[in-house]
């Protein structure tokens, strides 16, 4: 089978890249990649290995190139904070899918809603998720093609995002956020997650039609939970000052000449507000076990994750 893969220079799409071409190494499936700019393709392995096309989410005719032979699309989803432009680019991908006969669609979504089951969710950042995960199920329902959808579990690495784009390594003290409470994160290693990803799509192109996840919505979440403030002592482990969590209002948090509005702007600052919202709300603290079963092992804890990183900077 030909397995196309979106998003291999992201971060997500980089590790499953790194772990799909070893878990293909003994198999006759081959691997085509997309990307906006071929001259600037993934670097991490041998570019014999695989097929490099240009595909431009934006434009559909690049896309129909790029997916045509393909049997396994991986959409990874389009980086942007402009929703409808990110639903846009989905759809596009999707439509080439179809048009150029793809058999089975696997969509890297997020991890917030709550459990797999649930369609709604209070975090802005997930809108265009959801409004991907819909189109997918009800567009394919007619067709004989495949979809599976990840719920990608929220990086350990982006704890810095999640505690209101703090840089303790920098000397800040505090986290900033606007609300807190629930059991927070069920935090995952993004390697790990790449792997677990890169070993469904295998699993599709071998026995496709034993496949175990088709048509349906998964998450892949950490062990446990952990509050934004218990992250934040285990942070404080590894530095040389105090580092805790401070809650303030939304009010505070997106005020003009803060640090949210001075990064994000007026307008995304109180979109990522309603982040912590849908965090004290538990949709981000549910514990699934398919990450573990996919990976034949325990995922790496958070105090793991962040011994590595902080010993390498």
């Amino acid at each position: 089978m030909k397995i196309i893969l979106t998003g291999t220079t992201g971060k997500l799409g980089s590790r499953v890249l790194a772990h799909i071409q070893a878990l293909l190494r003994d198999t006759t499936h081959s691997l085509i990649i997309s990307v906006y700019n071929p001259d600037k393709g993934p670097e991490l392995a041998d570019r014999t290995a695989y097929e490099i096309r240009r595909g431009n989410f934006s434009q559909p005719a690049s896309l129909d190139s790029a997916f045509k032979g393909g049997d396994i699309l991986l959409l990874i989803s389009y980086p942007s904070i402009a929703n409808e432009l990110r639903v846009k680019n989905h759809k596009n991908a999707i439509d080439a899918a179809i048009r150029q006969g793809v058999k089975h669609i696997f969509y890297t979504s997020l991890a917030f809603a709550g459990p797999p089951s649930s369609s709604s969710s209070s975090a802005a950042v997930m809108q265009a998720h959801l409004s991907t995960e819909a189109y997918l199920r009800s567009t394919l329902a007619k067709t004989e093609i495949k979809y599976t959808i990840i719920r990608e579990g929220l990086y350990t690495e982006s704890w810095p995002l999640y505690l209101g784009f703090v840089d303790p390594k920098a000397g800040e003290r505090e986290a900033i956020v606007p609300e807190s409470g629930g059991r927070g994160i069920a935090w995952a290693k993004r390697d790990e997650l790449g792997e677990a990803t890169a070993r469904l799509i295998v699993d599709a192109a071998n026995a496709p039609s034993g496949f175990a996840y088709a048509d349906k919505t998964i998450l892949l979440t950490g062990p446990r939970a952990l509050s934004l403030e218990d992250t934040a002592r285990i942070i404080s482990k590894h530095l040389t000052h105090p580092f805790v969590v401070r809650t303030v209002s939304v009010e505070e948090f997106v005020r003009p000449g803060g640090k949210m509005h001075e990064k994000l702007g007026e307008e995304w600052a109180g979109m990522w507000a309603t982040t912590y919202g849908a965090i004290a709300e538990g949709e981000t603290d549910v514990v699934d076990e398919t990450l573990e079963k996919i990976l034949g092992r325990k995922p790496e804890s958070v105090e793991r994750t962040l011994e590595t990183e902080f010993a390498s900077a």
